[in-house]
């Protein structure tokens, strides 16, 4: 299954059966309060402990409870929609954090102008993930070990802070 859409209730294991979370590689929780976001990451961890859990939350006060609930990624929407402000204002890079966890940033990288994806080593050497890759008025998406980076290609890249910094330090 590509993409399910299924209208439910997040907690209820029937509900994340007729979903596929047993073959699901992500959840993305984007639910209405954080009670019940903690409660659904709790019971997809349980049901699927392999699945990969991205939760949004309000309030901030309860990302250290969503972590513990077993979310691999906590984005709190205060703070998403803060950074993306800045980032508009900032224009000169876009960027995307969630307090010192996930980082999204589009950069050009001269540094690997040439090399395939496997030839440039980004995940073993900063921990980081390329999503897309922004050439022209194209946004290629599906990026495999032989795609070239080119001149003038921005490369849209996830990773935690500290890998980020080491993308940029490496390659910007």
């Amino acid at each position: 299954m590509e993409g399910v859409d299924v209208v439910g209730d997040a907690t209820q294991t029937e509900t994340l059966a007729a979903a596929g979370i047993d073959d699901a590689q992500t959840v993305i929780l984007a639910l209405p309060d954080d009670t019940t976001t903690e409660f659904a990451t709790l019971v997809i961890r349980d049901t699927a402990p392999d699945t990969e859990i991205l939760a949004r939350i309000q309030n901030d006060a309860n990302i250290s409870k969503t972590y513990r609930a077993g979310a691999d990624y906590v984005l709190s929407l205060s703070t998403v929609t803060g950074r993306m402000s800045a980032s508009f204002l900032l224009e000169d890079r876009d960027t995307v954090a969630m307090k010192q966890q996930v980082e999204v940033i589009s950069t050009t990288t001269p540094a690997l102008v040439g090399q395939t994806m496997a030839e440039t080593d980004i995940r073993e050497r900063t921990g980081c993930t390329v999503l897309a890759v922004r050439r022209g008025d194209t946004t290629v998406t599906e990026i495999g070990p032989n795609t070239e980076i080119r001149e003038g290609d921005e490369l849209l890249v996830v990773g935690a802070d500290d890998g980020v910094h080491e993308f940029e330090r490496l390659f910007t």
